[in-house]
């Protein structure tokens, strides 16, 4: 029938981070990157803008337990950070 429990809901949405930061293009490198990926983060980012919205409206904009912080950590741009800080020795 394609309805889903309010449990099968909330556990399908405990999968997607929609509040982790996201690349920018100012990035360094950003502007080298393929213009059809670099679409498709722009297409996506704004999905996740939508998403985020009738989250919102649905949910009253109520947050997981997890810190602030936490939440706007991203691993990649961490992980992107210490590379850049390990080989910038020169």
């Amino acid at each position: 029938s394609g309805e889903m429990t309010r449990d099968q809901v909330a556990s399908e949405k405990s999968k997607v981070r929609l509040d982790t930061a996201s690349a920018h293009d100012e990035a360094l490198g950003w502007s080298e990157l393929p213009k059809e990926f670099l679409d498709l983060v722009s297409r996506s980012l704004r999905l996740q803008a939508l998403v985020k919205r009738m989250d919102e409206e649905i949910y009253g904009g109520v947050m997981n337990d997890a810190p602030s912080a936490v939440r706007r950590a991203n691993p990649v741009s961490d992980q992107i950070s210490l590379l850049n800080t390990a080989f910038a020795r020169g």
